[in-house]
């Protein structure tokens, strides 16, 4: 069944008058999820027009470059159909539209895209991760928050878990709609194993990184919690301040003034779209990213309307992927016999070199610096390592490259 037909359906069911204005306007306003869910869907065929061909093998920088520009709009234009037919009271018109979409996204896109991806990684960057002439994850404190500083500027900097870059652009639009002045979305290259303890380390100042068990160390200091990011960050910066963005939102003026007084930077941490999938509640990830909106917008307010002019930065310590089919069983790759460091369904940390085939093997020396000995795995593709669990629609980990939105 197609768009057309659909439509045909729906207006035989509900046989709506449309001639009078305010008659529109009801029915509107009553299928609003319906005809949203459906200009959705058009957007998504259209980008298969447009690529019809395939998504074309490319240099990294280039890869990422059209990412950026264009390719991120499949993601987009797939979460904004799933969240309006999702808020679709009469959704059971669209199933055949919804199975459609998913099929497009799944076995097309996100295939074409994922495969695409990982040769390139696997060609140019498996001996070195970081691009030449790309913005780092692992250097946002100091070239970003260093500059404000020297700038005589504050800094506060919002870090919400898994605000993937179509989110961030999106996310975007809408404070140019609310806030004075300009907001823009700016990308750099994220970290590999792109996972939440590696991420939050990056964005942090530091002078040495190491790992220890499941967590990473800036300058032998545990980064796991917020009182350890706290000591990290006053080591650097003796008045700043870490703090969780839902504390931050309900503080009166008087509160907010006295936390925040004196301070030049400020660190603000917020999980909503991480934590569906620490719930196992994986259907709800494209609502918690509409609810991150919803929170990161009130605590920029409540930052604007109470404290002196500041730089508000946005960022994120990684991404998501998510799909709405299963994966199949040939879509999981075998762990191999060497015992990990660290198991994951998108990697494996080793302490020695390994090469497992099915995955794209690269030394963390970039990151822990030379001859640390690490080594990580990540499956080609989409594919997810074959382990317990959840996981099989959402992920967060993996080969990805990570935006920063700020003002």
């Amino acid at each position: 069944m197609n768009i057309d037909q659909i439509n045909a359906a729906l207006t035989e069911k509900f046989q709506a008058p449309c001639r009078d204005g305010a008659k529109r306007q009801i029915i509107f306003q009553e299928f609003e999820h319906y005809y949203e869910a459906i200009a959705w869907a058009i957007e998504m065929v259209a980008f298969k027009k447009k690529f019809s061909g395939g998504i074309p093998e490319r240099d990294a920088l280039t890869f990422i470059q059209a990412y950026t520009k264009e390719y991120f709009i499949m993601d987009q234009a797939y979460r904004k159909f799933c969240v309006s037919f999702d808020k679709e009271r009469q959704s059971d018109v669209l199933k055949p539209l919804s199975a459609e979409m998913e099929n497009l996204y799944t076995n097309w896109y996100h295939t074409e895209l994922a495969v695409k991806w990982s040769a390139t990684v696997a060609g140019e960057l498996s001996t070195s991760w970081p691009i030449p002439g790309i913005p780092q994850q692992k250097g946002f404190f100091q070239y970003t928050i260093q500059k404000s500083l020297y700038d005589n500027k504050k800094s506060f900097v919002i870090i919400s878990d898994a605000l993937r870059f179509e989110a961030a652009e999106e996310l975007m639009q809408r404070l140019n709609t609310e806030i004075k002045g300009s907001t823009e979305l700016r990308w750099m290259q994220g970290c590999v194993p792109s996972y939440t303890r590696l991420g939050m380390a990056s964005l942090l100042p530091h002078k040495s990184l190491s790992m220890q068990g499941d967590d990473i160390l800036i300058d032998s200091i545990s980064t796991k919690d917020t009182n350890g990011r706290r000591k990290i960050l006053k080591s650097y910066v003796n008045e700043s301040d870490v703090v969780l963005l839902n504390d931050l939102i309900p503080m009166t003026r008087a509160e907010l003034r006295t936390t925040f007084k004196g301070k030049n930077v400020v660190y603000i941490y917020h999980n909503v779209i991480d934590s569906v999938g620490d719930k196992g509640d994986e259907s709800k990830t494209f609502q918690a990213v509409e609810q991150a909106f919803e929170e990161i917008q009130g605590a920029i307010r409540t930052i604007n309307k109470n404290l002196t002019e500041a730089n508000i930065y946005i960022t994120s310590d990684h991404g998501f992927i998510y799909r709405r089919k299963p994966l199949e069983e040939s879509d999981k790759t075998t762990k191999g016999d060497i015992l990990p460091l660290l198991t994951n369904k998108r990697f494996l940390i080793f302490d020695q070199e390994v090469d497992l085939p099915g995955a794209i093997n690269l030394r963390l020396d970039y990151f822990f610096g030379k001859d640390c000995g690490l080594t990580v795995c990540v499956p080609r593709g989409d594919n997810r390592f074959k382990t317990p669990g959840g996981g099989q629609t959402l992920c967060m980990e993996g080969l990805v490259y990570k935006k920063s939105s700020y003002r």
